[in-house]
């Protein structure tokens, strides 16, 4: 008998996003403070919004809210972005975002990844 096994990287499945906090984060308003929300999207999917904090804050903690993201192999290589908003009155302005690659993490489960600060950008 012979027996062979390929091994594929899993490019389907479910993320779990898990936003945790922000710290000394760049106010974009010229008076006042500004109230923060997150917003996340993969392609293809629903886009995600936290709610706006209710303290006005600089170092917001969004409380671990999560979400579930389906990830197809269509939708793997575009990333995971994630805005961080100020919620205004007219148009909301852009504290911070990111973009994760999703496949620097689709073939090993991965538990709390963490993006560096260096890796935000206005």
């Amino acid at each position: 008998m012979a027996l062979s096994l390929t091994f594929f990287a899993a490019y389907e499945g479910l993320l779990r996003l898990t936003l945790v906090e922000g710290r000394n984060l760049v106010n974009p308003d010229m008076v006042g403070s500004p109230d923060i929300y997150a917003y996340a999207l993969v392609k293809g999917e629903k886009a995600w919004r936290t709610k706006t904090m209710k303290e006005s804050t600089l170092d917001p903690d969004f409380e671990s809210e999560k979400h579930l993201f389906k990830v197809t192999e269509d939708t793997m290589f575009d990333g995971l972005k994630i805005k961080i908003m100020d919620d205004d009155v007219g148009r909301d302005d852009v504290v911070g975002s990111v973009v994760v690659d999703l496949f620097e993490y689709a073939a090993v489960a991965t538990d709390g990844v963490e993006i560096p600060r260096e890796r935000l950008y206005r």
